[in-house]
């Protein structure tokens, strides 16, 4: 065995091992059946296609600017398509629920670099806004 395919097995282990990592339940949640069933039962608005499992969903805190929601994922704001807004399903965490993928997967910023764009763009699948109260 060549000493690059030691590394290139080493980065694609370490690349496995962090997707996996990510494939976790919302970290600000305990296991609880009847909420996985609930992330289950989240469709995209639009397709009515589910809107992936519970380690694509995650409490997101958000702000509202020019009557948009806006929601950042790991230090890059994305503007909420409407399209994916679900008006429809009871929403009573008290927090807004984002479900996302990523889009691709590019290379990190070479050290003093700066980047203009997320490494990883992601895709919005699904939006449910916290209930409001009055």
């Amino acid at each position: 065995m060549k000493i690059g395919d030691v590394s290139l097995r080493a980065g694609i282990a370490v690349f496995l091992a962090i997707r996996a990592a990510e494939a976790a339940p919302p970290p600000d949640t305990k296991p609880d059946p009847a909420l996985r069933a609930w992330f289950e039962t989240l469709k995209q608005p639009q397709t009515n296609l589910p809107c992936c499992s519970i380690s694509d969903c995650h409490f997101m805190a958000y702000i509202i600017r020019n009557n948009r929601y806006e929601i950042t994922v790991d230090g890059w704001p994305y503007v909420v398509p409407d399209e994916v807004i679900t008006h429809t399903v009871d929403n009573l965490f008290g927090k807004a629920v984002a479900c996302y993928t990523y889009g691709s997967f590019g290379l990190p910023t070479p050290s003093g670099g700066v980047r203009t764009a997320p490494q990883d763009p992601i895709r919005i699948l699904c939006f449910v806004p916290p209930k409001t109260t009055s």
